[in-house]
């Protein structure tokens, strides 16, 4: 079975070409080949209904009704990444390679709901305060890079010497350094707080090697990458956690497919070898090109 992970802007592509999801589904099914929706594109496109526009709610609620029909067909979506990052954990304890990267069914019950009250322009209390925490998120990992650079200008002069041609050969030793493997072991505790930090680094050093840390790794790299951007061109975009989340995201699927050309620049660096890159060039109709994007016949 291959699994194709959509950026954000392409299920918004697919309401826009008014491609029914029943089609599109049962034409890839036949080609052994799946859509994957990430529940990160879920929170993203719940920040339409804060907006005091009652423009902006409308097409919230069309493009949710849009994704209850997919809902209803039961395609997977994604656990967040550190609740991949938990799956690793637990893999490396069992000693097994892989690991399910798609939500249980409780948990997809959760989204089901979620996205069901959506298309009638409702949220709830805890689905409010679960969108906002996951927004603030954002903007608490963009400041926090922001004075990272302010506060130790020696890193950013490392960062700055590193040419771009050199990059993706210093990133694959630069990944194995123990401040690499720090980052990700704050990320550890601060998802589990109650393991003490020792633990989590712990976890941290042998996920390096574990069979399973796909996203661990891209989770790493993304840290490095995005120093290492910032560093470069002295600003951190806004879209850039949201647009990498997404590729990291992707690591269990065989295809990550975006609109954003700028993302192939970088995305295979934070994607494992077993997951490749394409992007929508709208030189085609949406459906067919996700045909050709699988490797099927499209005539």
């Amino acid at each position: 079975m291959l699994h194709i992970y959509l950026d954000t802007n392409l299920w918004n592509e697919l309401l826009k070409q008014g491609v029914n999801p029943n089609d599109v589904v049962s034409s890839l099914a036949s080609k052994d080949t799946r859509l994957v929706l990430s529940d990160e594109s879920i929170y993203e496109l719940a920040k339409t209904f804060m907006k005091d526009d009652s423009a902006c709610i409308r097409e919230g609620r069309r493009l949710f009704s849009y994704l209850k029909e997919f809902i209803a067909l039961e395609v997977p979506v994604t656990k967040d990444n550190m609740a991949m990052v938990a799956a690793e954990m637990q893999a490396l304890q069992w000693q097994i390679a892989d690991i399910y990267p798609f939500l249980t069914p409780d948990d997809y019950e959760i989204v089901q709901s979620m996205v069901s009250h959506l298309s009638n322009g409702e949220m709830t209390d805890e689905e409010n305060e679960r969108t906002n925490a996951r927004l603030a998120q954002r903007t608490f990992d963009r400041k926090g890079q922001v004075s990272f650079f302010a506060e130790n200008p020696n890193f950013k002069k490392a960062y700055l010497d590193i040419a771009p041609d050199f990059f993706p050969l210093w990133i694959q030793r630069e990944e194995r350094t123990p401040r690499a493997i720090q980052y990700l072991a704050i990320e550890i505790h601060n998802y589990f707080p109650e393991y003490p930090m020792s633990d989590a680094a712990e976890y941290a050093v042998a996920l390096r090697s574990a069979g399973a840390n796909r996203v661990s790794r891209g989770l790493i790299r993304r840290n490095i990458y995005i120093n290492w951007r910032a560093a470069h061109r002295d600003s951190i975009p806004k879209d850039i956690y949201p647009d990498s989340t997404h590729i990291v995201n992707a690591n269990y699927c065989d295809i990550y497919a975006t609109k954003e050309k700028g993302q192939a620049q970088y995305a295979h660096l934070l994607l494992s070898e077993a997951t490749r890159v394409c992007v929508y060039d709208s030189q085609m109709p949406i459906d067919i090109w996700l045909l050709s994007c699988a490797g099927c016949p499209t005539s």
